[in-house]
């Protein structure tokens, strides 16, 4: 199930397959949304990201957003 995180001081938000991040996320008060998985908007932000060749950096920049926050709190 994808969900879309929404993550502080960042300009876009991030599409992930990750219940833990989605978890935490929702418990630190970020905005969060689970999708269903035949989403537009989910299909539409990862084929944009496959067409901008940023996949691989988008899933890279959440995850270390996500751990600096783990180590933060």
């Amino acid at each position: 199930m994808p969900y879309i995180i929404y993550a502080p001081r960042q300009p876009r938000s991030f599409v992930t397959n990750n219940p833990i991040i989605y978890m935490e996320a929702r418990f630190w008060g970020w905005k969060v949304e689970s999708q269903p998985y035949d989403d537009e908007y989910c299909y539409f932000v990862r084929k944009r990201e496959q067409r901008r060749y940023e996949t691989e950096r988008r899933i890279q920049e959440l995850e270390r957003i996500w751990a600096e926050e783990r180590e933060r709190r």
